[in-house]
């Protein structure tokens, strides 16, 4: 992730010496959490055309306590010191592209709405078939198999940004996330790091 954000700066700043350029598009990235009946992060690469339609590809990954587990569960050891990774939760991981337009709230383009939607390829994986066992002193008193299963998302995501330096903001990005499987509702917070907008006249 690190070589693809240092990638996508090092093309920012070459396309920014062409004042062109920067006049009828704008590459930037998002790195943001949100939370909601799932807790997550996300990672965007974003263009916008003209500051009027905007693109959008984004991966997601998100996760609450698995709605499956027995009331009298305990961790082992070995997850007690993993900070709670290693924990058995349910999780969602998708993929997106998003399209959407561009609405500016003020006249300088400091805060505008993103009205965006799009499709996602979801990876939806989740506890199931605990079985109690006697773990001892350090280990799960509990074993479970993971289901994995894969699905289309249909995602309503109404940014609201704050572009509030050429080159670095803030977003405000309620969404909604359905599919046959389940569904993700909640707002994240996130940088947003490029080209952003015009320059200031």
């Amino acid at each position: 992730m690190k070589r693809l954000l240092s990638t996508l700066l090092l093309i920012i700043s070459i396309h920014t010496t062409h004042a062109q350029f920067g006049e009828n598009h704008a590459i930037y990235a998002t790195l943001g959490i949100d939370a909601g009946n799932y807790f997550g992060a996300s990672f965007g690469l974003n263009y916008v055309y003209q500051e009027k339609y905007s693109f959008r590809l984004e991966h997601t990954v998100r996760a609450r306590s698995s709605a499956s587990e027995p009331e009298d569960f305990r961790v082992g050891l070995f997850r007690a010191f993993s900070f709670g990774l290693a924990n058995p939760y349910d999780r969602i991981e998708n993929y997106q592209i998003m399209a959407g337009k561009i609405y500016k709230l003020n006249p300088k383009g400091t805060i505008r709405l993103n009205m965006s939607i799009g499709i996602g390829y979801t990876r939806i994986s989740e506890p199931e078939n605990w079985q109690m066992i006697n773990g001892g002193l350090f280990g799960d008193n509990y074993t479970w198999d993971t289901y994995d299963y894969k699905t289309l998302s249909f995602i309503i995501s109404p940014k609201i940004e704050f572009p509030f330096a050429r080159h670095y903001g803030l977003t405000l990005s309620p969404m909604v996330q359905i599919n046959k499987g389940r569904t993700y509702v909640g707002i994240g917070i996130e940088h947003m790091i490029g080209l952003l907008r015009k320059r200031p006249k």
